[in-house]
C-alpha cells in the first residue's frame, strides 16, 4: 500500500463534517499526516493560536507537548490523552491502514473539569498576555467529561479510518479498472459493451480498426448501424435470446466506415448491471472466410485439372482401392474405375503373365519401401501394359506418394512410350543403318508417330515426316538444317553436343530431356533418346529419336500444383473442422475415423492422435462404452430400414437426427445429447464417407421444460382471469341487487310480528337473498378476487368449528375422522375461505365415494427447502402448515388428475356439477400465496394437501366469539354517499331503523356540500368505493381536510382488484361488503363509531 493519507481523504467532505460536529459539540479536531502535514484544523482555541503558540516561552511548551504526544501514539493504548503545562488537555489517536501509520488525529484545546482563574490569571502576568482578553478566550475554551471526550475522539478516528479505507478500496477499483481496461484495449480480439437498446456503451482499439470508425464515432452508435446483414428487429431479438440464455456465439457480418464489410465471430454474455449489458468479443474471419471460398473453388479446380489432364492418371490408397481414374486413362487403357475398383483387379487385367506380374509388384514394393525411408520420390518404372483391347502398350509409371493428411494416398501417372521404344529398337539393329534396312523398315520409320532423324556433324542428313512435324518444318525440308535451329538456347546446345558425343563415342545410347523450339519459336520440351552408327568411326553419325513431351511435362507441373493444393485444402478443411463449436468427427467409406476435432477431443477426453484411422466402431467407445454402431453408420442405409429400427431418430434431407441420454466413459453424470450426421459425397455424388456433430443439450432442454411449464402456468393463469373477470363482473351486479332486497326484506321483518302470515314469506325472501350472496361469494373467491379479511388464525380452531356443519353436508354414510397436529402455526388469511375450501373437497369427496366411506381431515408444520424448490418450481422456500383432505373412495386417472382445477370442468353428469367447486380451492390457495399437491390413483382414492404460507407475528382474535343477538343501535348522524338510487334509500331507511340520523348524498358534490353545511353534527361517513365523479377514498380525504376525525365506513359490492387500486384494502381501513344484512351493518357501524378510527 503506496498511497498517503492525504491521497485516500477527501479533503475538503471530511473538513465539513468535522466543522458540523463542532458546530453541534463544540468540538475541536485536527488530522496530520506522518510527515507533520496538517491536512483539517477545526475550531482550534484562540487562547493557543493567538497567546500559547505566540510568545517564544509559551510555544517551546506547546511543541513538547506534541512531541510527548506523538511519541505516545505507538504505544499499546490507542488513546493519548494529555494535560499541558499551560491547563489545556489534548488527545491524539494514530490512523493505521494495513499495517501502515497513515497519521493522527487531534483534538483538544479543552477542559476536563472547571478551570482554575487564578490559574490562568498568574499565567498572563507571567508571559505578559492582556489579562482580560486571556481570561475571555480561557473562558471560550470548551469542556468535556472524560468518557464524552473518550466517544468524540473515536468517532472522529473511526469516520478518518472508515473515509480512508474508503479512499483505499476506490484507488484499488480504479487501478483495477485500469488495469482491465489496458488489457481490453491491447486485446487482438475486438470488444464493446452494450445496453439492452444496441447502444454501445463502450469499445476498443482493436475493433476501431477493424471498422474503421473512431471511438468517439463508436460511442454514438448501436449496432444495427454496423450490423450488414441482420435487421433492427433480428438484432432485438438476438438481444433478447441473449438475456434469456445468458450467452451467445454467432457469426455475422458489419460495415467498415468505407462502406466495405467483414465477417466476424460474436461471443457475448449478459450482464445484469445497469438495466443489463452484453459483454462482446468480435474476431474478424474475413480470412478464415475467403479462405473457405477458396477452398470450394480450389476443389472444383483440383477436381477439373485432373480430370481433363492428357496424361493418364489414377489414385489409389494403402488400403489397395483404386478411388479414381481420369478421361485420359480411360481413354489409354480402356479400362474404367468400374473395371478395376482395386489393385488386386488391376494386376491380373494388365499383367496377366504371372511371373512377369510378381517382378513388377515386387520392384514396386520395393521401390515404395526405399522411398518411405528415404524420403525421395519413387523412381518410374517402365510397364508392358495389356490394355483392355488387348493391344500390350509401354509406359512409363510414375508414382508419387501424397503427404500430409493424403498419407497412404498415392498419384499413378502412365507415360505412354510405346512408339519411342519401338522406335529405339529398331535403332538398335545391326551395322549398316539405314543403308541396310528393309523396305517394310523403312515404311515403318516414315510411319512412326516419334521423330527420328540421321546427324552427321551435326547437320539433319534424314528425317522422317514426323521429326520435320515436331519442329514446325514440312516433310522433307529439315535436311540440311543445322540441329542448333532446333535449340532454345546456346547452352542447351552445346550441352547436348558435349555429352552426347562423349556417350555415343564410347557405345552407350543418350538420353535427354531438353527445351527446344519450334520453326516460329514457340518453346517445347523434347525427349531426345541418340545413338552413334558406328561409335568407332563418328563421322558416319548418330541415328536420333524424338518425341514432343510437352503436355507431360505440362502435367507433371500440374501434378506437382495439385499435391501442393491437396495438402492445403486438406488442412484448410481441418481447421475449418477444427473451429466448429460443435464435437465432430469424420469416418471414410471403410468407417475409418478420418477427422476429430478439439471439440470432440474435449468432450471424450480422446486425443485426435489416438483416434485418426481407427475403425470397427472404435469412435462409439467414449459414448456407449463399447464398440457399436453410432448415427453416423446409418448413413447411407435406407430412410426406412433406419426408421424401424431407430424410432427416434429424424430425417431432414440427408442428414439424420436424434437425441438422447448417455453418460460418456469417465463421467458420473447422464447428460442429454443431440446427435446429426450426414454423408460425404465427392463431385459426382458418390458416398465416399460420412460426419457426425455432437452437442451437449442438457442445460437447454431443461430450460425448454422450464418454459414449457411456465407456459402452462400461465395458460391456467389466462383461463382463471378470463373467468374470473365474467364472474367479478355477475357478482358485482348480484351484490347490488342482493343488497336492496335484504335490506328491504329486513326491514319488513322489523316491522311485522312473527305471528302475522307474511312474516314467514319475507323471511323466506331474507333466506334466499343470503344464499345468493353466498352464491357470489362463491364466484368471486373462485376469480381470485373476493374482498377478502384476512385475520391471523389457528386452523386446528378453525377446522373444528366447521365439523358438525360438514357432517350435516355429506350425509350420514360418510365419517369425518379429524386429526389436528399439536404445536401447530398459524396462518393469515379469511376464515370463510377456510370453510370454503372444506366445504368443497369435502363435496367433491363425497360425490367420490358409492355408498360408505369416510374422509380424513389432518394438519401438520412442513418446511421447504431450496433444493426441493428446484425442482418444484412453484414452491416457494420456507415454512408452512399443511391442510391435508384424503377420502377412500374411486380415485381418479392421471388425465382427470390434469384437468381438476380447470374452470368447469367436472365429471358429473349434466346438472349435478358447476365445474367450479375445485377451481374455487385452487383460487383461494393462490390468493393466499400457497400451493396444493394432489394424489390419486383409480380405486384408492385421492388426498389433497394444502400448503398454506405460516404466519410470525401476534395471535389473531379468537373466532369462536359469542353471537349478540342483540341488534347494536345508536343515535349519531351519518352522512351517507351511494350513487345507486335503490341503495342508498335501503341503506338510510336501516340506518334510520337503528337510530341514526343519516344525510344523504347520490353524488361527491352533493356530499361535500352536506358535510359543510352539517360539520359540527356528522360523526360519521359511510360512502360508496366507486362513484362516477370521484372515488370514496379521494372524498375522506377531502373531508379529513376539514374534519380530521371524522370517521369512515367504505362499501362496495366490486372486486377487490379494483378496490385495492382504491386502498380500501389496507390493513386497518373499515369496509364492509354488500349486500350485508341488518345485524351486519348494525354491528360494523357501532364497531366505526365506537373505536379510535
Amino acid at each position: 500500500m503506496n498511497y498517503t493519507l492525504k491521497e485516500l481523504l477527501d479533503i475538503p467532505r471530511l473538513r465539513e463534517l468535522l466543522d458540523s460536529l463542532d458546530e453541534l459539540h463544540s468540538m475541536p479536531s485536527a488530522i496530520i499526516d506522518t510527515e507533520g502535514n496538517v491536512l483539517i484544523a477545526t475550531a482550534w482555541q484562540d487562547i493557543c493560536t493567538r497567546f500559547h503558540r505566540v510568545n517564544s516561552d509559551t510555544e517551546k511548551m506547546c511543541i513538547e507537548s506534541d512531541r510527548h504526544i506523538e511519541a505516545r501514539l505507538g504505544e499499546r493504548d490507542p488513546h493519548v490523552i494529555y494535560r499541558c503545562p499551560m491547563g489545556l488537555v489534548d488527545a491524539a489517536m494514530p490512523i493505521v491502514l494495513e499495517g501502515k501509520h497513515l497519521g493522527n488525529v487531534f483534538t483538544g484545546q479543552l477542559f476536563m473539569e472547571a478551570p482554575d482563574e487564578a490559574f490562568f490569571i498568574n499565567q498572563a502576568r507571567k508571559y505578559g498576555f492582556d489579562e482580560n482578553e486571556y481570561l475571555e478566550a480561557m473562558r471560550k475554551v470548551p469542556f468535556f467529561a472524560e468518557d464524552k471526550l473518550h466517544k468524540n475522539l473515536n468517532f472522529i478516528h473511526g469516520l478518518a479510518h472508515m473515509l480512508s479505507e474508503q479512499g483505499l478500496q476506490n484507488k484499488r477499483l480504479q487501478e483495477n479498472w485500469e488495469r482491465h481496461r489496458i488489457i481490453l484495449q491491447t486485446a487482438m480480439s475486438g470488444f464493446w459493451l452494450a445496453d439492452m437498446q444496441g447502444r454501445l456503451i463502450e469499445v476498443n482499439d482493436a475493433y476501431c480498426r477493424m471498422s474503421g470508425y473512431s471511438k468517439q464515432e463508436l460511442l454514438s452508435m448501436s449496432i444495427t448501424d454496423l450490423e450488414a446483414v441482420e435487421t433492427q428487429e433480428g438484432t432485438f431479438a438476438r438481444i433478447k435470446k441473449i438475456k434469456e440464455k445468458g450467452e451467445d456465439r454467432f457469426e455475422s457480418r458489419h460495415c467498415r466506415k468505407d462502406g466495405s464489410t467483414f465477417d466476424v465471430e460474436v461471443s457475448t454474455q449478459y450482464q445484469p448491471y445497469d438495466g443489463g449489458q452484453c459483454v462482446t468479443f468480435l474476431k474478424d474471419i474475413s480470412e478464415r472466410k475467403q479462405a473457405e471460398e477458396r477452398l470450394i473453388r480450389s476443389e472444383h479446380s483440383f477436381r477439373s485439372i485432373i480430370e481433363e489432364s492428357p496424361v493418364p492418371l489414377a489414385i489409389n490408397d494403402d488400403q489397395g482401392n483404386i478411388t479414381f481414374v481420369n478421361r485420359a486413362f480411360v481413354q489409354t487403357v480402356g479400362y474404367t474405375l468400374d473395371d478395376i475398383s482395386t489393385l488386386a483387379e488391376w494386376w491380373p487385367r494388365a499383367y496377366p503373365d504371372p511371373h512377369y506380374r510378381q517382378m513388377l509388384i515386387d520392384k514396386w514394393q520395393a521401390n515404395m519401401v526405399v522411398a518411405q525411408q528415404t524420403g525421395n520420390p519413387m523412381p518410374a518404372l517402365e510397364v508392358d501394359v495389356t490394355c483392355k483391347d488387348g493391344l500390350i502398350r509401354t509406359f512409363l509409371c510414375s508414382t508419387s506418394a501424397m503427404r500430409e493428411a493424403f498419407s497412404g494416398t498415392h498419384l499413378v501417372f502412365l507415360y505412354d512410350i510405346t512408339e519411342r521404344k519401338r522406335a529405339e529398337m529398331l535403332l538398335q539393329q545391326s551395322e549398316g543403318g539405314f543403308r541396310r534396312l528393309s523396305n517394310e523398315q523403312q515404311i515403318i520409320l516414315n510411319a512412326s508417330s516419334v521423330g527420328i532423324a540421321l546427324v552427321k556433324n551435326r547437320k539433319i542428313v534424314w528425317a522422317n515426316p514426323t521429326h520435320c512435324m515436331i519442329f514446325g518444318y514440312g516433310a522433307g525440308t529439315t535436311c540440311n538444317v543445322d540441329t542448333s535451329e532446333f535449340y532454345a538456347d546456346q547452352e542447351s546446345y552445346e550441352m547436348v553436343g558435349d555429352r552426347a558425343h562423349s556417350i555415343m563415342a564410347s557405345g552407350g545410347i543418350f538420353e535427354e530431356e531438353v527445351m527446344m523450339k519450334k520453326r516460329d519459336g514457340t518453346p517445347i520440351w523434347c525427349s531426345l533418346v541418340g545413338q552413334a552408327v558406328n561409335n568407332e568411326n563418328m563421322d558416319e553419325g548418330s541415328i536420333w529419336i524424338v518425341q514432343d513431351v510437352t503436355e507431360r511435362k505440362r502435367a507433371e507441373e500440374q501434378r506437382a500444383e495439385l499435391e501442393v493444393q491437396l495438402i492445403s485444402q486438406t488442412m484448410l478443411q481441418q481447421r475449418i473442422i477444427d473451429l466448429l463449436p460443435d464435437a465432430t468427427f469424420a469416418i471414410d467409406s471403410e468407417h475409418r475415423v478420418i477427422a476429430w476435432n478439439k471439440a470432440m477431443a474435449e468432450m471424450t477426453g480422446i486425443s485426435e492422435a489416438e483416434m485418426l484411422g481407427e475403425g470397427d466402431y472404435a469412435y462409439a467407445i467414449p459414448f456407449y462404452g463399447e464398440r457399436r454402431p453410432m448415427l453416423i453408420d446409418m448413413i447411407g442405409v435406407e430412410t426406412e430400414t433406419v426408421l424401424k429400427l431407430y424410432s427416434n431418430v429424424k430425417v431432414k434431407g440427408n442428414t439424420l437426427i436424434a437425441e438422447r441420454n448417455i453418460q460418456l466413459k469417465g463421467n458420473s453424470d447422464t447428460r442429454h445429447h443431440w446427435f446429426s450426421a450426414a454423408p460425404l459425397l465427392d463431385q459426382e455424388g458418390h458416398l465416399i464417407g460420412a460426419i457426425e456433430s455432437v452437442r451437449d443439450v442438457t442445460e437447454f432442454r431443461r430450460a425448454e421444460e422450464e418454459r414449457e411449464l411456465l407456459r402452462d402456468q400461465l395458460l391456467q393463469s389466462q383461463k382463471m382471469e378470463a373467468v374470473g373477470q365474467l364472474a367479478g363482473g355477475v357478482a358485482h351486479d348480484f351484490n347490488n341487487m342482493l343488497g336492496v332486497i335484504i335490506g328491504y326484506a329486513e326491514l319488513a321483518l322489523m316491522k311485522l310480528d312473527p305471528s302475522q302470515p307474511y312474516y314467514k314469506n319475507f323471511k323466506e325472501i331474507s333466506s334466499a337473498a343470503s344464499r345468493s350472496s353466498d352464491l357470489t361469494r362463491q364466484l368471486l373467491a373462485f376469480a381470485r378476487k373476493q374482498e377478502i379479511a384476512p385475520k391471523v388464525i389457528d386452523l386446528n380452531t378453525t377446522v373444528s368449528g366447521m365439523l358438525n356443519m360438514l357432517q350435516r353436508l355429506i350425509g350420514e354414510n360418510v365419517n369425518i375422522n379429524w386429526h389436528p397436529a399439536s404445536s401447530l402455526w398459524q396462518v393469515k388469511m379469511d376464515p370463510s375461505q377456510i370453510d370454503q375450501m372444506l366445504a368443497n373437497l369435502c363435496v367433491n369427496a363425497r360425490h367420490a365415494i358409492s355408498d360408505v366411506g369416510r374422509i380424513i381431515i389432518e394438519t401438520g408444520n412442513s418446511s421447504f427447502d431450496s433444493n426441493y424448490c428446484t425442482s418444484h418450481t412453484y414452491v416457494e422456500p420456507g415454512e408452512y402448515v399443511a391442510l391435508v383432505v384424503s377420502d377412500d373412495g374411486c380415485g381418479m386417472d392421471k388425465e382427470t388428475l390434469a384437468h381438476i382445477f380447470e374452470p368447469f370442468f367436472t365429471t358429473k353428469g349434466v346438472g349435478e356439477g358447476t365445474g367450479l367447486g375445485l377451481a374455487t380451492v385452487y383460487g383461494i390457495i393462490k390468493q393466499n400465496n400457497g400451493f396444493v399437491n394432489v394424489y390419486s390413483e383409480p380405486g384408492q382414492g385421492t388426498t389433497f394437501t394444502i400448503y398454506l404460507p405460516r404466519h410470525i407475528g401476534e395471535a389473531g382474535e379468537a373466532l369462536n366469539e359469542s353471537v349478540k343477538t342483540a341488534v347494536p343501535r345508536g343515535s349519531e348522524f351519518i352522512l351517507l354517499v351511494e350513487d345507486e338510487p335503490s341503495i342508498l334509500q335501503m341503506t338510510a331507511l336501516l340506518l334510520e331503523g337503528l337510530g341514526y340520523t343519516v344525510l344523504k348524498a347520490e353524488s361527491v358534490a352533493e356530499a361535500i356540500r352536506l358535510f359543510i353545511e352539517h360539520t359540527d353534527k356528522i360523526q360519521m361517513l359511510m360512502t360508496d368505493v366507486i362513484m362516477p365523479d370521484m372515488n370514496g377514498r379521494d372524498l375522506v380525504k377531502e373531508l379529513h381536510s376539514l374534519n380530521p376525525q371524522l370517521k369512515c365506513l367504505f362499501m362496495s359490492g366490486y372486486t377487490a382488484n379494483i378496490i385495492a387500486l382504491q386502498g380500501v384494502l389496507d390493513e386497518g381501513v373499515n369496509f364492509i361488503q354488500k349486500p350485508f344484512s341488518l345485524l351486519d351493518l348494525a354491528k360494523k357501524v357501532r364497531e366505526v363509531l365506537d373505536g379510535s378510527i
